[in-house]
């Protein structure tokens, strides 16, 4: 019989982390990747890893910490990078740095990652969200789904872009840790008078339609499932090590 693969190795010799909370609550991973999944990333998570210096990670950042922990640094990946690691990031955190740090070889995907490295969208906050430290479970709405969502109506001539643009406008009015789903009914309901249309997104809401449209959710899943299908991360090519940056 083959010698049994340390948790987290290749059969190659390289180790897969994959650090994700909220997004993928309630996916029953692969078991190629269950002894891969860590906590949301945060500053210095990436420095722990064992060998580090040494190049031999695929580094998946899905989820990371915004404001209880410090969030992981461009610095620190532009490390991992420069020792030969390679990165990919997706849906929520991942798909932030992996904007930011393109030009030094972190890799991105999925359909939130595009909306910021097009320019699409920009802001942090669009990706925030409250979830249930414990148990990983999205307790709120981030803007980005309510976007996806709204141009996805759109798209299908069920919603006006002015139905759309007051969706918009009604998610970032609500702060993040306060846009349940329950509260963003209410407030969308509250328009349906002079934006009829809007009642697709309130049916949209409830508890057993969320996953079908969280986008956060759709970019992570792309990912392991791409992983599951042909044993490669989406994008990771050979190890990259920029030049000439200052740490």
């Amino acid at each position: 019989m083959p010698d049994p693969v340390e948790p987290g190795l290749h059969s190659a010799g390289r180790r897969t982390a994959v650090f994700a909370g909220p997004s993928l609550y309630g996916h029953r991973l692969p078991d190629a990747l269950r002894d891969a999944i860590r906590p949301p990333v945060r500053e210095g998570d990436l420095g722990a890893l064992p060998g580090i210096a040494d190049g031999v990670w695929d580094i998946v950042v899905i989820d990371g910490e915004f404001g209880q922990s410090r969030a992981v640094t461009i610095t620190e990946i532009r490390h991992a990078l420069r020792a030969g690691n390679r990165v990919l990031g997706a849906s929520s955190m991942g798909a932030l740095r992996a904007t930011e740090c393109a030009p030094i070889g972190m890799r991105g995907s999925g359909w939130i990652y595009d909306a910021y490295a097009s320019g699409k969208i920009e802001s942090d906050e669009e990706v925030a969200l409250l979830y249930d430290p414990e148990s990983y479970e999205p307790v709120t709405v981030p803007t980005v789904n309510i976007r996806w969502l709204t141009l996805k109506l759109l798209s299908e001539r069920l919603i006006t872009a002015e139905d759309e643009h007051q969706a918009l406008r009604v998610a970032r009015e609500l702060f993040f840790r306060k846009r349940t789903p329950d509260a963003l009914r209410r407030a969308l309901a509250a328009c349906l008078t002079d934006h009829p249309g809007l009642a697709h997104v309130v049916d949209a809401l409830a508890e057993e339609q969320l996953p079908a449209w969280d986008r956060k959710r759709l970019d992570a899943l792309e990912v392991i499932k791409k992983h599951e299908a042909t044993g490669e991360f989406p994008g990771l090519g050979n190890p990259v090590k920029p030049e000439g940056l200052v740490a």
